[in-house]
């Protein structure tokens, strides 16, 4: 999902991410993310500002979500900055925004397709696909905001205490269990409009745990991704080290400086994305910069973005279904 703001500051960088990914397509043509990744604008401004971006990147612009938020004119200077005060934490638009996001994916899970939803303020290392059809068995999956040692392969049986989830990266598969949980998740949000606290990341918290509840292992398997692999700003400027960087560095990205340019190559080397959540950075542009900071650090100590054999393995969710060569430009 994305508003004009996105797209004018960290989605070129995302994109670019996945430019680096090379992919094989079912009759085994040859092409990168970018081209077959599908971004939903949110308002008509976004929606034309996403189609004028399909000629670097290739990727699609899906309608159907593009009168979510009003357009805003956003623009971003030679300083970095982007106009997002409309959608500011909390406000009205960033909690419409939410509301899209559950829309979204009920929309392709009842199609039946599996999803992988990921923001775009995120740089993408290592191709996550291939991995989450071997090591990673559960139906549901999402990342953490939390920094603990919890990569759970098999899902867990119920929803461990002091686990924050962060669905900035969720993958889905199209199972009736977890459409009814979505469903479940898109009732809460409804049930809270007009509060407080109606925010789309605690009520997906609410709706998981009582769903987990009600349908028990047998129907239905809930994982976390590991926050090592799938880390963010929100563990601190090198991102999750379970195994004990000092705890001066876990303070939302404003950890000790001596890291923030010199990250530990043990620990970027376990990096899959880096997202910079937790972070309001648009407006000063300090979300680019650290979208840039992890790239350069990680091309200099670990290699270049995508250069893993196992990043050129087939991408196993495609079908012989065409219905995604309708939006992009996939090659």
């Amino acid at each position: 999902m994305c508003g004009e703001a996105s797209l004018l500051d960290v989605a070129p960088i995302f994109l670019q991410t996945l430019q680096k990914h090379k992919v094989s397509l079912p009759d085994n043509r040859t092409t990168d993310m970018a081209r077959v990744h599908m971004l939903f604008p949110l308002s008509l401004d976004a929606m034309r500002i996403c189609k004028e971006m399909q000629g670097v990147y290739g990727h699609g612009c899906i309608p159907s979500f593009e009168d979510t938020i009003p357009s805003s004119s956003a623009t971003v200077g030679p300083d970095g900055k982007a106009n997002i005060t409309h959608t500011l934490f909390m406000s009205t638009n960033f909690i419409m925004i939410g509301f899209a996001k559950y829309g979204i994916l009920l929309n392709l899970l009842t199609l039946g397709y599996d999803t992988l939803f990921m923001d775009n303020d995120q740089v993408i290392f290592k191709n996550p696909v291939p991995s989450l059809y071997t090591l990673y068995k559960a139906d549901l999956y999402g990342a953490q905001d939390t920094c603990r040692r919890l990569d759970t392969h098999d899902g867990v049986l119920a929803y461990p205490d002091r686990v924050t989830i962060n669905i900035g990266v969720l993958f889905a598969r199209a199972t009736g269990p977890v459409t009814r949980c979505f469903m479940n998740w898109a009732f809460t949000m409804q049930d809270s409009a007009g509060t407080p606290v109606c925010w789309d990341q605690s009520k997906f918290h609410a709706a998981m745990t009582l769903c987990m509840k009600g349908l028990q292992y047998n129907h239905m398997s809930f994982g976390f991704l590991s926050s090592e692999a799938f880390t963010s700003l929100c563990a601190g400027v090198c991102g999750c080290d379970a195994a004990g960087l000092p705890r001066i560095v876990w303070r939302g990205g404003r950890g000790d400086k001596q890291y923030a340019d010199n990250c530990p190559p043990r620990v970027m080397k376990k990096w899959a994305a880096f997202h910079v959540a937790c972070f309001a950075g648009h407006a000063d542009g300090g979300k680019v910069r650290h979208m840039k900071r992890v790239m350069e650090q990680y091309e200099k100590h670990v290699g270049p973005i995508g250069g893993l054999p196992e990043d050129k393995q087939p991408m196993p969710w495609w079908t012989s279904d065409p219905w995604w060569k309708n939006f992009t430009h996939a090659s």
